[in-house]
């Protein structure tokens, strides 16, 4: 394949939701995010998260049902430039984290919307050098 014909970025993340207005208010109170696309006769709602790159929260038509537990489904993971600190505020705003966990690297933590949706913060951690 060639270069022009390659992706250079992911666009936008979906999640899917039991209610698109219960979501967006949850995202927008939460995380601070704002829609920069609604489409109510479709379910949707697009939010920007920064950097040219956006979640779509999709909502679940009557029958069907979503895949909401931790392991399921794709799941974004979100810049942080203090994990811990942003982990604490979520913690403020009765957002439920996970533990923090530091790898090589990268320091994370999940978190759930709403709905059950995991979402995943990781701060860049730059090696210290003694």
């Amino acid at each position: 394949m060639s270069a022009a014909g390659a992706s250079t970025r992911i666009d936008s993340i979906v999640l899917r939701v039991r209610s698109r207005q219960a979501a967006v208010a949850w995202y927008r109170s939460s995380l601070g995010l704002q829609v920069v696309f609604e489409d109510a006769a479709e379910g949707l709602a697009v939010l920007n998260v920064g950097r040219g790159a956006s979640l779509t929260l999709w909502e679940l038509r009557a029958g069907e049902d979503g895949a909401f537990d931790e392991k399921a489904g794709t799941f974004p993971i979100l810049e942080a430039l203090d994990a811990r600190s942003q982990r604490l505020h979520l913690q403020s705003r009765g957002v439920v984290t996970s533990h923090l966990r530091e790898t090589s690297g990268l320091r994370c933590f999940s978190f759930w919307d709403l709905d059950g949706n995991r979402l995943d913060a990781c701060e860049v951690v730059e090696p210290t050098t003694a």
